[in-house]
């Protein structure tokens, strides 16, 4: 979402200045920067021997901000405590099916998944569409029983060492000299790719092989719960402020002086991605320039008219609030209503 006090330094500096006037308000500001800076957990999960190392190895690679991969003991081990699942998200690991210990396990635990691992295991067919036509048919199905999303993965093939450069002579010559490194699905997959692209290089070959995996996938809806959870802790984090403001007169001004202020404004940005979803995936990308900021603002602003409820248009304005404040820190040369538009308080 950009600039938004997840390190907590502005909030640190607001507790001080907070504290100065009121101690025990300071540290409620400190207790805030606390909770919206620490470490969001994402639990991987699943019975022995399912690749639940292979899938957080898999999620460490993609490298969600903010996200701490953690890893506790197996389920469903005989004479042994199932692990505690307290994480922010959940993704529990499966082989063919749901099973009685996995479905147990995350009952009633929200922005969990079920992870299919080894999916190049299912079917009858070796050939590579028809492989990962089943792992999504049993991923359907693992759904259905166990009540989550689930996606397919294979996880070998995500690990796997990139394609280099001399392994393109050999998957077009002598493919299974390479099975040892991307298993046989791995390597009937980039061969059928190569034989229908033939201009291929490694770097196109490895994205290829690693949305083959359905690794892409996997961490994408782990970020997706990522965000969704820094977007509420950004949301608790403004109300508390606003709280806090409301009540304690002395250090009212202070509070409300951060609360009209860039840092203040990116929260509620980050805040009102929860109430966008079906606009946050077609959304610009994050501004490097004062003119991508203030394209991202007009785009923002243009979604006004698509009859959003009136808590998306609530939503909608505060996005674009926070990049219109961009536009201005980028450089943006002040004009008229745009400016009026980007001092408004969040």
């Amino acid at each position: 979402m950009g600039f938004v006090d997840a390190g907590g330094g502005e909030l640190g500096e607001l507790a001080d200045r907070v504290a100065e006037t009121d101690r025990a308000a300071g540290e409620c500001v400190r207790d805030i920067a606390a909770d919206l800076r620490a470490p969001i957990r994402v639990q991987i999960t699943g019975r022995a021997g399912v690749g639940r190392t292979t899938v957080a190895t898999v999620l460490k690679d993609g490298a969600i901000p903010g996200a701490v991969i953690e890893e506790p003991g197996p389920l469903d081990v005989p004479d042994a405590p199932d692990p505690v699942l307290d994480g922010d998200v959940v993704v529990c690991v499966l082989v063919e099916s749901v099973r009685a210990a996995e479905r147990a396990a995350v009952a009633g635990l929200e922005r969990a998944l079920f992870v299919l691992n080894k999916a190049d295991a299912l079917g009858e067919s070796r050939e590579p569409a028809d492989v990962w036509n089943a792992a999504l048919t049993r991923a359907a199905e693992c759904s259905s029983d166990g009540g989550l999303p689930a996606l397919p993965l294979i996880g070998s093939l995500a690990t796997a060492r990139a394609v280099s450069e001399a392994d393109l002579p050999v998957l077009r010559e002598r493919p299974h000299d390479l099975g040892s490194v991307w298993d046989a699905h791995g390597v009937a997959a980039a061969s059928a790719a190569l034989a229908a692209d033939p201009q291929l290089d490694a770097v196109a070959l490895t994205a290829m092989l690693r949305v083959a995996s359905g690794a892409d996938a996997v961490v994408g809806a782990v970020a997706e719960r990522v965000e969704y959870v820094r977007a509420r802790r950004c949301e608790s984090a403004l109300r508390a402020l606003r709280s806090l403001a409301a009540c304690t007169a002395e250090v009212r001004v202070v509070l409300e002086e951060y609360l009209g202020g860039d840092a203040a404004v990116a929260l509620a940005a980050a805040a009102a991605r929860i109430h966008l979803t079906d606009w946050n995936a077609e959304a610009p990308a994050e501004p490097c320039t004062a003119d991508d900021a203030v394209r991202c603002a007009h785009w923002w602003r243009a979604q006004l008219v698509g009859r959003p409820t009136a808590r998306q248009r609530r939503a909608i304005v505060d996005v674009r609030r926070h990049y219109l404040r961009t536009w201005l820190r980028m450089g943006g040369r002040p004009d008229g209503r745009l400016l009026v538009d980007a001092r408004e308080p969040g």
